[in-house]
Order: C-alpha cells, then sequence, then structure tokens
C-alpha cells in the first residue's frame, strides 16, 4: 500500500481533504490503515510539491467520519476493470437506429445508404 497522506479537513459537500506527498490518478480507491474503503479520489488541486486530493467517501463508511480527522490514508494497489463484452451479432440481424420523428418509432440502417438517398426528387 502506498501512502497518500493525512486527512486535514472535510469540505462543505461531505468530501475529504487529503494533503498529500504526491498526485493520484483520479478514480484510485483510498483506504485506511486496516485496509477499509474510504473513498474514491475525485480531484487533485494545489501545489505540485504537495497537492490536496479531494476524496468522495463510499456510501457504507463504518463509523463516523470525525475518527478519519488527521489519520493517514493510503491508495489501495490499482485493480484493473474488467468490462463486460458486447455479444456478437447473429448473422442477418438488423441494427436499429434511434427514433426519428420522420421515420417512425424505428428504421432498419442501410449499410452506407444515408437519408439522402431515400428522399431524392424522381
Amino acid at each position: 500500500m502506498e501512502v497518500l497522506g493525512k486527512v486535514v479537513n472535510f469540505s462543505p459537500k461531505g468530501s475529504l481533504v487529503v494533503r498529500a506527498s504526491s498526485a493520484p490518478q483520479p478514480g484510485q480507491m483510498v483506504v485506511d490503515r486496516r485496509q477499509r474503503p474510504v473513498g474514491r479520489v475525485v480531484k487533485v488541486t494545489g501545489p505540485v510539491a504537495a497537492p490536496f486530493v479531494i476524496v468522495a467517501p463510499v456510501k457504507d463508511l463504518e463509523g463516523p467520519m470525525n475518527r478519519l480527522l488527521g489519520a493517514e490514508v493510503f491508495l489501495q494497489p490499482h485493480q484493473p476493470v474488467q468490462h463486460q463484452r458486447e455479444r456478437p451479432r447473429e448473422a442477418g440481424a438488423v441494427r436499429r437506429t434511434p427514433h426519428n420523428p420522420r421515420d417512425g418509432p424505428y428504421r432498419q440502417h442501410e449499410g452506407g445508404k444515408g437519408h439522402r438517398d431515400r428522399y431524392q426528387r424522381p
């Protein structure tokens, strides 16, 4: 675990303000000494040498937030996020386009043909 810094204040919106030794990436998870989740890094501001880090607390934070004031917090090692894959389309499947008032609720997508080809003058 990498040390992020110490909690120095709370923002009016309920976020934690941490005085850090280096700037973390937004979205990284912040944990306490016992590796319990505290929140996620939202914003990094202030001087480069010792930036302030704004941390949005997790909803199920154990105990009162006041216990974190002055406490040292850490960055959780980065874990890659696995995204769900899009299912492959079946052969002959029709792709639908969003609603257009002129075309009814849905129209089929003609591969490569635009609306200009459909509405040409005779």
